[in-house]
């Protein structure tokens, strides 16, 4: 039977298996501080509050999005990416989805993020910067403001999700974390066999 709400997660390049996904709500990610000169810069521009991260009275708040949690990234072959990524760079496989012959990696490279996702279904060679936001209603609404207009709408495992082009062809999502348990549900799942970099 034909899923359309599968059929537009595989259009927009981001999805993988949610059944069994904790759809808990709740969590959120600490944003990490720029050079003094960016910090300056923003406290000129948006005020103090928006450089110590404390909520203001007055608008427009802080910078839109909280972190940059995942690089969505085409692959054309992801086992041999995931050998290259783990063997020569040192990554941490998190887990390798075979969904239905779409096949899906996500990798660490550092403690923090972003996690590096290699999927086969994403087309082009530009990766998704995937962004988390507390709301993204708000974020949505404060974007549509400033003459940005939506593209895409779906959800990923961790929550809903719009995804665009940049004007400049820069691929970006925003996502509000509403399910915040959901990686756990994959970490560790290896569903077909990584061939060795040699």
């Amino acid at each position: 039977m034909h899923d359309p709400r599968r059929a537009n997660l595989a259009d927009s390049g981001l999805s993988w298996n949610t059944s069994g996904v904790n759809r808990a709500s709740g969590g959120r990610g600490s944003a990490r501080s720029g050079e003094i000169a960016s910090v300056e810069s923003a406290a000129d521009r948006f005020g103090p509050d928006a450089v110590s991260g404390r909520a203001s009275a007055a608008d427009p708040p802080g910078l839109p999005f909280e972190q940059l949690d995942f690089l969505y990234t085409p692959s054309r072959d992801v086992a041999a990416d995931i050998a290259y990524f783990t063997d020569v760079l040192g990554a941490r496989l998190l887990f390798a989805i075979d969904d239905g012959g779409t096949k899906v990696a996500m990798l660490e490279l550092s403690e923090g993020p972003p996690r590096i996702v290699l999927a086969d279904h994403v087309e082009g060679d530009a990766p998704i910067m995937v962004y988390r936001v507390a709301s993204l209603d708000r974020t949505i609404t404060a974007l549509e403001s400033r003459g940005w207009r939506r593209q895409r709408s779906l959800e990923i495992p961790q929550g809903p999700l719009h995804s665009f082009r940049a004007p400049g062809g820069q691929r970006i999502a925003v996502y509000e974390r509403t399910r915040p348990g959901a990686e756990a549900h994959f970490i560790g799942r290896q569903d077909f066999q990584v061939r060795r970099s040699t």
